[in-house]
Formats: structure tokens, C-alpha cells, sequence
């Protein structure tokens, strides 16, 4: 049985920890449940709310309940959560998580999710408990904070003694009619902040859109068109792109090699699988390993056919990119719970891949995946690459 305390306990206990001297009112996070305790079969919702949002980069949030008592039947997710890269998970070990992160501050209020219950047995009102509670800035640094938790259920009403049948009742007289209150007001809706547009890396000499008779109505349709249009990708022969094929890892350095401008390379290689490749791929990988960021399979070994996995491919953009870390690694646990494949990243690639993640050059095969290990196809590298180019 998972432990559990008081709402209002907890809220104190979390005022206290996370609070930092602030001349701005602290955000809210409000939690809103049903107003009566439900009763075994019962289906309800508890809302989680952002109000005096100063403007956050990081939500992060885990309810604990015993899993005897309750189930969480699903999370739909808010407005909030909405505009930000967020993983939602109903039955992790820990509870239910909410999380949601992205670079650029967001200052709306709203809803952050819902969370859909079934009620196992009757409560009674001690079974939630909000054990990680945390809205972060940049840098992930906890924005002060004051957590609202669900109100008491309502009381039953009380049992009245039966009247005596003996004696007449007493007549009273009728209640005052009151008039109907009036609507509930509403704050009025706030203009969301605009958002600009990401610096678009130029290319010197535009190139016109190919038609890629095979890549209409596929997800990376766009993307692939920006990424053949910069010169980085080509289609095959027969006029096709193959937007799911795998990429090898010869042609991937090829492609990063366009995305640098192929640059003049010289020295040899001590590669000796390489020298039947096309040119422009020999130049690449020269480039890449005069550069230090390629290396082979083994001291001779580079396996050029070999197919590239997602992992590799962020890998190397990574290693090209410098190979330093930043504000992501302050999220690496947020990323290992919201990712339910998080472990069989390998710990060569963990820096990468989050890094990729945190500013969104990639994203998970799924809501709760990242696939690390499966092969990267030539859509997936064209939408990662592109998204580089607007970042850079």
C-alpha cells in the first residue's frame, strides 16, 4: 500500500521547500476533485490547474494513491500541457505523472490535465497524495510555488430522529424564497503570447521543391521537402524518396557533410571498408574523422552499410555539434520516468538523445517512447536535421 497524508499537510510542507523570496505573487497549482466522496464504482475526475503562472519552462508533477483503492483510468491532457513536450502516465510505479517541458517560457494559466478515477471502494477522503509538486524555470530551478488541494468532501447530511406520530407536527412557517444567484464569473481569456518564429538557417542557393510521387500524405512530407530543397537529401533513380527506408551510416555522413557545406577535407582514413564508396561519401567520412566525431567499428572497421539507429544518428549530430552538454542534463530524471524506454538507451547516447529531445530536434516514436535502437529512417533524419538548421 503506497503511503498517504493529508492534502492540506502536504501543501504546507511543499510551500515551505519550494518557495523563494519572490516580489511576484507565487504560481498556483489547484487541485479539484469531486465534491462528494465517491463510493465504490464511483467514475470522477481531478483536475490539476495553473493560475499567476510568472512563466515556465517545467512542469513536473507525481499523485501518489493506493492502487487497493483507486485506478487511474487515463489523462487527458490540458491546455497547458498542451503547447509543451509532455509525457502523461496513469500507472507509473510512483503514481500518476504529469510533466510537460519546453525552452521558451509559458505564461498561460489553465488547465495543466485531468485525471480520469474509478473508485475501487468507498473513500473517505485521505487517498491522494501529490509527492513531487514542481514548476521550474530555464534552468529548472523550482518557481515559487503554492499548492491548493482538493476540498473536504462534503459532509453527509446528518440523520434527524423520525417525528413523534404521537403528537401533531408543529406548522412552521415556509422559508423566504430567495432569488436564483447569478452565474459564476469567469476571468476574461487572455491573448496567448506570440510566438516567434525560429531563425531559419539560409541556403545560398534555394533549390525547387522535388515531387516525390511517394511522400505525399506522409507525416514527414514537409520536412522531407525543406530537407531536399537545402540539398541535403536526394531522391533515388526513379524519381522516389523512400521517406521509411533506413539510412546506413555512410550515407548519413554524407548528408551531414551537405549540412556543412562540404567543406575541403584531406588525410586518409585508416578505414579499409571505405574505398569502394561513392566519392563524396569517402569525403565525408574524412571529414568526420579528421574532425573527431566519426569513429569506426574498429580501428579498420567503419561498416559504412550498415544501418544508422536513432541513437547513433543523434550520436554523431551531437558530436558535430560540439558534444556539450547544457540545461538539459538538469532534466535527465525527467526524462528517464517520461520515457518508458528510457533504459535501453545506451550511456554513450543518453546525453545525445536528451539533447535532442530538450531542444526539440527529435520526438518520441510515440508519447512515451523514444526507440533509440530501432533503425533511423530517411524521414525521421530529414525532420531531426531540418529542425537543426532552424536552431543553429
Amino acid at each position: 500500500m503506497r503511503r498517504t497524508w493529508f492534502i492540506p499537510l502536504l501543501a504546507v510542507a511543499l510551500l515551505l521547500s519550494l518557495a523563494l523570496p519572490a516580489l511576484a505573487a507565487d504560481a498556483q497549482v489547484r487541485v479539484t476533485g469531486p465534491e462528494t466522496a465517491p463510493r465504490a464504482g464511483d467514475s470522477f475526475d481531478l483536475t490539476l490547474e495553473l493560475r499567476d503562472n510568472p512563466g515556465c519552462c517545467l512542469i513536473d508533477i507525481c499523485l501518489d494513491f493506493p492502487a487497493e483503492a483507486l485506478r487511474c483510468t487515463g489523462i487527458s491532457e490540458g491546455p497547458v500541457l498542451q503547447g509543451m513536450l509532455s509525457v502523461t502516465n496513469p500507472d507509473a510505479p510512483s503514481g500518476a505523472i504529469v510533466t510537460g517541458i519546453q525552452a521558451e517560457p509559458l505564461e498561460e494559466d489553465g488547465v495543466i490535465a485531468v485525471l480520469h478515477f474509478t473508485a475501487l471502494r468507498d473513500l473517505d477522503g485521505t487517498e491522494f497524495t501529490l509527492t513531487k509538486v514542481k514548476v521550474g524555470d530555464f534552468d529548472g530551478a523550482p518557481l515559487p510555488l503554492t499548492v491548493l488541494g482538493p476540498e473536504p468532501y462534503a459532509a453527509p447530511p446528518e440523520e434527524t430522529e423520525p417525528p413523534d406520530e404521537s403528537e401533531p407536527p408543529v406548522e412552521t412557517e415556509p422559508p423566504e424564497e430567495t432569488g436564483q444567484p447569478g452565474p459564476t464569473e469567469t476571468p476574461e481569456p487572455t491573448e496567448p503570447p506570440q510566438e516567434s518564429e525560429p531563425p531559419v538557417t539560409p541556403t545560398p542557393e534555394p533549390r525547387p521543391v522535388p515531387e516525390f510521387p511517394d511522400i505525399a500524405g506522409h507525416w514527414g512530407e514537409e520536412m522531407i521537402r525543406r530537407a531536399a530543397q537545402m540539398g541535403l537529401f536526394r531522391g533515388y533513380a526513379d524519381g522516389s524518396f523512400g521517406p521509411d527506408e533506413p539510412v546506413t551510416r555512410a550515407q548519413f555522413l554524407a548528408v551531414l557533410y551537405r549540412l556543412a557545406g562540404s567543406p575541403e577535407t584531406g588525410g586518409a582514413v585508416p578505414f579499409t571498408d571505405v574505398g569502394t564508396l561513392p566519392e563524396e561519401f569517402r569525403a565525408a567520412i574524412a571529414w568526420g574523422y579528421a574532425a573527431g566525431f566519426v569513429q569506426g567499428r574498429s580501428e579498420t572497421v567503419f561498416d559504412p552499410g550498415a544501418p544508422l539507429t536513432r541513437q547513433e544518428a543523434l550520436k554523431l549530430l551531437f558530436a558535430w555539434n560540439g558534444g556539450q552538454s547544457g540545461a538539459e542534463t538538469l532534466f535527465t530524471a525527467f526524462y528517464d520516468d517520461a520515457y518508458t524506454d528510457s533504459g535501453s538507451i545506451a550511456a554513450w547516447a543518453r546525453p545525445a538523445m536528451y539533447w535532442g529531445v530538450y531542444h526539440g530536434l527529435i520526438k518520441g516514436t510515440s508519447k512515451t517512447t523514444l526507440s533509440p535502437r530501432s533503425p533511423a529512417s530517411r524521414a525521421q533524419l530529414a525532420t531531426i536535421l531540418v529542425n537543426y538548421a532552424d536552431k543553429r
